[in-house]
């Protein structure tokens, strides 16, 4: 990676990393090139004569491939910690958007294909096998927690419904053949 600078300053956003490799070498080549040789100097490079200036420049510009990527990988990250930071709220827009326009439309519209749902699947028909499953679970159901239709219930009838009988004096009076209390004679 590079360090990130660019023009002699960093970027206050994004971390200094040291140079590394090819890129740690061309700093050191134009730190040297710019402190221990005096300006108008001259050397033979690659079969042409350079002078200071233009050798640092080159290696300057060397460096500015290296700052510029550092620069974009950066932002990259960045830019992928925002989108990372904002992907629930987008998601929940997006399920808002869908429902709105099924609801618009209706689930069964072939419109709906251009927004890119599909539509809803017919549930598969169920079995002999699955219904007498499905109908003993529920028996069994019932018979555990003693539930009944309301057919059922009809049949049965309904269950007597007590009374009570009290005397003049307020005092409750058992119906004959039961115990309690008794009778309005104090028997």
């Amino acid at each position: 990676m590079a360090s990130n600078q660019t023009n002699g300053t960093a970027s206050p956003s994004v971390q200094q990393i040291a140079p590394k490799g090819l890129e740690l070498e061309i700093t050191l080549l134009k730190g040297g090139v710019d402190g221990s040789i005096p300006a108008g100097t001259q050397f033979p490079v690659d079969g042409k004569t350079e002078s200071q200036q233009e050798l640092s420049q080159e290696l300057a510009d060397d460096l500015a491939l290296f700052t510029a990527l550092s620069d974009a990988v950066a932002k990259e990250k960045q830019a992928r910690a925002a989108l990372h930071g904002a992907i629930p709220g987008i998601r929940d827009r997006s399920k808002s958007i869908r429902a709105a326009i099924i609801q618009l439309l209706g689930k069964g519209n072939p419109l709906l294909s251009k927004f890119g749902i599909a539509p809803p699947k017919r549930r598969a028909p169920r079995s002999a096998e699955q219904l007498a499953l499905s109908a003993a679970k529920a028996k069994l159901t019932r018979e555990k927690h003693g539930t009944m239709s309301k057919k059922q219930k009809r049949l049965m009838g309904s269950a007597p419904t007590p009374t009570l009988i009290l005397g003049p004096d307020g005092k409750k009076i058992s119906p004959v053949g039961t115990t309690g209390q008794s009778g309005p004679a104090g028997q």
